[in-house]
């Protein structure tokens, strides 16, 4: 893995108190909603990280530092993992069908007798509402 830098000033650490604090009141908000009851963990915990990112950094700062490293490794498993099943699950054996039917959407074969490999288009009318919303 490469090196991990980790910006624990004190402005991040009190983001991520913040929005922890956020986090863990809406997870409570949303278990009394469901089933009328608060999970009381959650609240202290909601307490605590807002308690910790507005007064106490210093005491949060260890917990950001250990959560951003997991998250970095989360991270790298996670874009490995991700982006191999999408490769061999997906890509491969779309080109694999594409080649066997010999379909080549960006026709890529060499014709030794073409003159030219220019596409010619049909002339339009100019009208300039077709560049106004190209998507």
């Amino acid at each position: 893995m490469t090196d991990m830098k980790i910006n624990a000033s004190d402005k991040e650490v009190r983001k991520f108190g913040i929005m922890f604090s956020i986090i863990c009141l809406g997870i409570a908000g949303y278990s009394y909603y469901k089933s009328g009851t608060v999970w009381p963990w959650f609240l202290g915990g909601s307490a605590l990280f807002a308690l910790g990112g507005l007064a106490l950094r210093a005491a949060l700062r260890p917990v950001y530092i250990g959560w951003m490293k997991f998250a970095f490794v989360l991270g790298w498993v996670n874009t490995r993992l991700i982006l191999g099943i999408f490769f061999y699950a997906i890509l491969t054996p779309i080109g694999v069908i594409m080649r066997t039917f010999g379909w080549d959407p960006l026709t890529r074969k060499i014709d030794r007798q073409a003159p030219t490999y220019w596409i010619t288009r049909k002339a339009e009318a100019y009208d300039p509402k077709r560049h106004e919303r190209l998507f």
